[in-house]
């Protein structure tokens, strides 16, 4: 689960960026609307280079496979971590691949938005943000959020499987022998 604050953060960068995409875009010349832009976006243009568009499909990847997870837990879905009456062991689509995709989804967005932040062509670069104190001071706890984050998708996963390895016990030994990964196939 997301932290309230740290979704804000997220929202609020995502928020900047539409808003700089669209005005550069479809208003660069209406007078107020060309003031706002300037203020925005003083040095430069956003614009898409080889990094935003790795950092993009990354993202997308990161979501499609979160999205997967979820769908495929079904009604055993939950933020917590629990055993829910009638609970069923789920070992198709994705967590045929790798025991915790949804975590795995999760930890692929965070390099994504670092790669995206930092290169050529986003927000934070072309504003001259990265230059700046204040732009660190407003991008920094999100990059040491994301770093929290991805070391709890790893706690939890461990405190997952101890919990499925309880509840099902040589089901989930079968299944954590066929899928020996938590998070990427061949590496972890």
């Amino acid at each position: 689960m997301i932290d309230p604050g740290v979704e804000v953060g997220y929202w609020t960068h995502a928020l900047i960026e539409v808003a700089i995409i669209l005005g550069a875009h479809w208003c660069p010349e209406w007078g107020r609307c060309k003031q706002i832009v300037e203020y925005l976006l003083p040095h430069g243009q956003v614009f898409l280079s080889p990094a935003t568009v790795v950092a993009a499909v990354l993202g997308a990847t990161a979501g499609a496979i979160r999205y997967q997870s979820f769908r495929e837990l079904g009604r055993h879905f939950t933020y917590h971590i629990t055993i829910m009456k009638d609970h069923k062991l789920i070992t198709t689509g994705p967590y045929a691949l790798v025991r915790h995709p949804g975590y795995m989804g999760w930890t692929f967005l965070y390099p994504a938005m670092a790669i995206y932040y930092m290169a050529p062509g986003s927000w934070f670069r072309e504003t001259g943000m990265y230059a700046r104190k204040e732009g660190w001071l407003l991008i920094l706890p999100m990059f040491i959020a994301s770093v929290a984050l991805m070391e709890l998708a790893v706690r939890r996963s461990n405190a997952e499987d101890e919990l499925l390895k309880k509840e099902f016990g040589k089901e989930w030994e079968r299944w954590a022998d066929r899928v020996r990964y938590k998070f990427v196939p061949g590496l972890y």
